[in-house]
């Protein structure tokens, strides 16, 4: 492992390599080799919790794994994920519904590490070696012609690129949205994660802290609206500090 990541660091020093190791975090972190190894590898556990916490509705496993980030691990060499061409796709492991799979969304886009979209998920696609289903058209927009791989045509009117591009509440424009708000603060993309306690065991809460301005993040794993308290004890932040609501509904 260290000679093949020295090799490649010797023929492209700026070239990245992204290890897929489907075990644990604890099993995974070993192929960091304290940066000798992988740049980053793919939590599985990452994709796993999230799924479960948003069928349980239940904040605690996101806890459990935050806490338990192994520290070779480095915090923003994590590299999550929701979905990928081997297991079902988050939609059809979680349901449809559209406020849980905007959940999913904010988790992966505000959590610590580097978030990555396997395609179709910015819009719910479902089946994993499915082709992008890009409009209404032909082949749903995949191809003008005959297409080489079988369309997938379910999903119902509206589960496309071409239809969510056009309504700002759509799963993709959450997306987008979400992809911005990373792009524009760095809290969210270098920024320590802090957990912050909640009154609700439906509502997960953490602080990303910035250099100039910190970024608190409340997550409803639940179906239905939601009054929590936070409570900022041990993160470092004053509540009467000043915040600017910023939400995606």
């Amino acid at each position: 492992m260290k000679q093949y990541q020295a090799n490649i660091k010797k023929t492209k020093p700026e070239a990245m390599s992204v290890g897929e190791v489907w075990e644990s975090d604890a099993v995974v972190a070993k192929y960091y080799l304290g940066g000798a190894g992988f740049d980053q590898c793919f939590s599985f556990a990452f994709m796993y919790t999230v799924r479960d916490a948003l069928k349980a509705g239940s904040k605690y496993g996101l806890i459990n794994l935050i806490k338990n980030r192994p520290k070779d691990i480095p915090q923003n060499y994590f590299a999550s994920f929701l979905e990928n061409h081997d297991v079902p796709r988050l939609v059809e492991a979680i349901g449809k519904g559209d406020d849980r799979l905007k959940a999913a969304a904010a988790l992966l886009l505000t959590f610590a590490g580097t978030p990555y979209i396997y395609h179709g998920t910015e819009y719910a696609l479902q089946g994993q070696y499915n082709p992008m289903k890009w409009g209404e058209g032909n082949a749903n927009g995949f191809t003008a012609g005959k297409p080489w791989i079988s369309v997938y045509t379910s999903g119902g009117k509206g589960n496309n690129v071409e239809a969510q591009m056009k309504d700002p509440d759509s799963l993709w424009n959450t997306y987008k949205k979400l992809i911005a708000l990373r792009k524009s603060e760095p809290a969210l993309k270098r920024g320590e994660l802090v957990l912050i306690n909640t009154s609700d065991s439906r509502i997960i809460a953490y602080l990303r802290y910035g250099l100039d301005d910190s970024i608190v993040v409340v997550i409803n794993l639940s179906d239905k609206d939601e009054t929590v308290k936070l409570n900022f004890k041990d993160t470092g932040m004053s509540p009467t500090n000043t915040y600017f609501l910023y939400n995606l509904k």
